[in-house]
């Protein structure tokens, strides 16, 4: 079962429907948790969804490329495409020199999946195959589906309602940000009532026809439906509310995870992560690295 997000407005529970599995049930147990978020009205909140979607299939690696990971199960477990826009699936590592770091499926064969190894932090990637921090052959893993604006926040429509208030223009609605590779400009969404979807601020697409006998070329300007944004598990974002808006509840259910974080930051920068635990966490339990810099101030 998916974690479902319930959405509290003036009295009213609406529930967000459950999305089937596409790969193979896993037999791992891992306990679930429920966390609640206010969403109060004129104000941004910080936060991240520390908890997660069921495991849908949980192996060992027995193949290694910069970018691919391989299974040997007979028959091969992956039946269908785990790289849908709508519906996308991650793998998380459970032991070896990678445990706990979260990776987005972007391809798949029978026995074979393609994982983005890009560092969030420099925008380069880190390779499944880089010295010292390599996945291993016996390294164990799991699959679990992913989330998307529309399924976490609501798509406008009686199944799947909006928890935020939309507009039509970003300056009059409710705004998401997600924080993304250090130094670049923060991608900001609402969503817009007059389009119907979802839309990333200041994303336009122009189309150019052009001229034939009789008819003039015409420019339109469209900004894309961005309902199927993925939502990364554990990243941070905020949520900035309108002056006036009913506050808002969110109630999240889900897995909490099965291993702690792990986060590499490639080269400088500032790193947005989450510890991925579903309760407080003191920096004295935060376990840096041998080359996290101390000084006498900041």
């Amino acid at each position: 079962m998916r974690k479902k997000i319930f959405y509290f407005l003036t009295g009213i529970i609406l529930a967000a429907g459950a999305r089937s599995a596409d790969a193979q049930d896993s037999v791992a147990s891992v306990p679930q948790g429920m966390i609640t978020f206010t969403l109060p009205s004129g104000s941004t909140s910080y936060l991240s969804l520390p908890l997660t979607n069921n495991s849908t299939y949980t192996s060992a690696v027995t193949a290694i490329t910069a970018n691919t990971i391989r299974v040997g199960d007979a028959p091969s477990p992956f039946t269908t495409s785990l790289a849908s826009a709508a519906s996308p699936y991650f793998v998380k590592f459970l032991s070896g020199n990678e445990m706990g770091r979260v990776m987005l499926i972007t391809a798949n064969t029978a026995s074979t999946l393609t994982l983005d190894t890009t560092d969030h932090v420099s925008g380069s990637p880190v390779f499944l195959t880089t010295t010292g921090f390599n996945v291993q052959a016996g390294d164990t893993f799991e699959v679990f589906p992913g989330d998307t604006l529309a399924s976490v926040f609501g798509a406008g429509t009686t199944q799947r309602p909006l928890l935020l208030t939309g507009g039509t223009s970003v300056g009059t609605a409710d705004t998401i940000s997600f924080f993304t590779v250090s130094g670049a400009p923060t991608a900001r969404y609402f969503f817009n009532t007059a389009d119907g979807y979802w839309e990333q601020n200041g994303t336009t697409v122009t189309t150019v026809t052009r001229a034939t006998k009789g008819t003039p070329a015409t420019t339109t300007s469209t900004t894309p439906n961005a309902n199927n944004t993925i939502i990364y598990p554990y990243s941070a974002l905020t949520i900035a509310r309108q002056a006036g808006n009913t506050n808002a509840i969110l109630v999240l259910s889900g897995r909490v995870t099965p291993v702690p974080a792990q986060t590499k930051v490639v080269g400088n920068g500032m790193a947005y992560t989450s510890t991925h635990y579903a309760t407080d966490i003191k920096l004295s339990q935060l376990q840096f690295g041998s080359n996290w810099v101390r000084g006498a101030s900041s």
